[in-house]
């Protein structure tokens, strides 16, 4: 019965917490969802890099993602005012995200590929070019953008992207392979660039409502979270750099070439894409109270909860092998599900990858003092668009909550 107390205040604590950033969060994306219309009133504050020497540039882009289409649009626009020649087009396909047709652009001499999509795309463009004297240029338009906002690239602004791909200057970043072993022995291998995981993370995913997802973002992800909490820890035989030898059962472990996820929360203890270095994250919460220590260790950093009760383990290192004892686990690598998978082996390339960035020693935001005054008027025109676009959200995801919570009182009423 106590047990069943500490759990029930749990709950509501955890509950709280998350309704209240969730709902915060869909008055954001209520004005997210339409850039091209409403964030050309940002552009003034920010500084546009002028254009370099001309470059050949392909553009690889998801049909499917909103602004898809508008992000090419701007590419081509941007391209003509610099007096660039005009860039070839690949579209991505459901059998193809983006590996192929980015291997078939370098091989056409292409010096900048634009990727407009999400972080498969991204991710797809990246292991295409890997290796070669290409650099990859991002267009986020995800639901995480997760690479973006590792690599500090206004994810939320479409042409300030564009601009940062066609005429910034260009960085190596290192990438992850991941070998991955299915319970019938077959084996697949996955690059990707910022954290892949087994276990808890994969099955949130794999839950989340795709309809909800569409509407409101990584929110979606919360109802899936919710559900998924409670629910057996698995054995695991970790083995890092071939010497260290951890024996745990957890709910989940990922495996980061960067840490910073959505909220601006870091995941990761110390590592960058750009130190040669992966870092593996293991969780091992056993309880509802366990993930609070979990979720706290995130958010406000180590606290006396994880001297007490390692909660969150953290080790650093260039390969690791995972070994899920014959029981297979769901697998996710930058937020795409994979086939479950029984064994692990990853190990990070360094500087694989060159991508195009906004110069570190600029400095990005124009002051208050040089925006016009019509430019000041139309931001406020903007508050309010985004106030009166935002209702319509917030009732939808009201109403979720409220269905989501009639289910979690028949559960406690059983």
């Amino acid at each position: 019965m106590q047990r069943n107390k500490k759990n029930i205040a749990a709950i509501s604590a955890l509950a709280l917490g998350v309704t209240y950033t969730a709902v915060s969060w869909a008055v954001v994306k209520a004005g997210q969802n339409k850039r091209p219309d409403i964030f050309p009133t940002y552009r003034p504050w920010h500084v546009m890099l002028e254009p370099t020497e001309p470059k050949r540039v392909a553009v690889i882009f998801n049909p499917i993602k909103l602004n898809a289409q508008y992000g090419c649009k701007v590419v081509k626009e941007q391209l003509a005012e610099a007096g660039w020649d005009e860039p070839i087009f690949y579209e991505t396909e459901v059998d193809d995200p983006g590996y192929s047709m980015a291997k078939d652009a370098v091989k056409n001499g292409a010096e900048i590929v634009i990727a407009i999509g999400g972080d498969g795309t991204v991710r797809e463009v990246a292991a295409g070019i890997a290796g070669s004297d290409a650099a990859l240029g991002i267009v986020p338009l995800g639901t995480g953008n997760l690479l973006a906002r590792n690599l500090k690239l206004e994810y939320w602004d479409i042409e300030a992207c564009v601009n940062s791909a066609l005429h910034g200057y260009t960085q190596s970043i290192d990438m992850i392979r991941m070998q991955m072993r299915n319970e019938a022995r077959t084996e697949t291998v996955r690059n990707f660039l910022v954290m892949g995981g087994a276990g808890f993370d994969a099955q949130v995913m794999t839950d989340t409502n795709e309809e909800l997802k569409a509407k409101l973002g990584w929110v979606a992800y919360v109802q899936s979270g919710l559900k998924n909490m409670v629910a057996p820890r698995r054995p695991a035989k970790i083995v890092l750099d071939d010497k260290t030898v951890l024996d745990r059962k957890i709910r989940s472990i990922l495996i980061a070439n960067c840490g910073e996820v959505q909220g601006g929360i870091k995941l990761t203890s110390s590592i960058t894409a750009r130190d040669g270095q992966l870092e593996v994250i293991v969780l091992t919460p056993r309880s509802l109270m366990g993930w609070l220590r979990v979720s706290a260790r995130f958010m406000l950093g180590p606290s006396v909860f994880d001297r007490r009760t390692p909660v969150v383990e953290h080790f650093i290192g260039k390969k690791v092998s995972v070994d899920f004892e014959g029981v297979p686990l769901p697998v996710e690598v930058d937020g795409d599900v994979l086939e479950p998978a029984i064994h692990l082996d990853a190990e990070i390339v360094p500087a694989a990858v060159n991508v195009r960035l906004y110069p570190e020693d600029k400095v990005r935001t124009r002051p208050w003092n040089e925006i016009p005054q019509e430019i000041l008027e139309s931001r406020e025109k903007l508050q309010q668009k985004l106030a009166d676009s935002s209702d319509t959200i917030l009732q939808e995801f009201v109403d979720s909550l409220e269905d989501r919570s009639r289910k979690v009182q028949k559960w406690f009423d059983k």
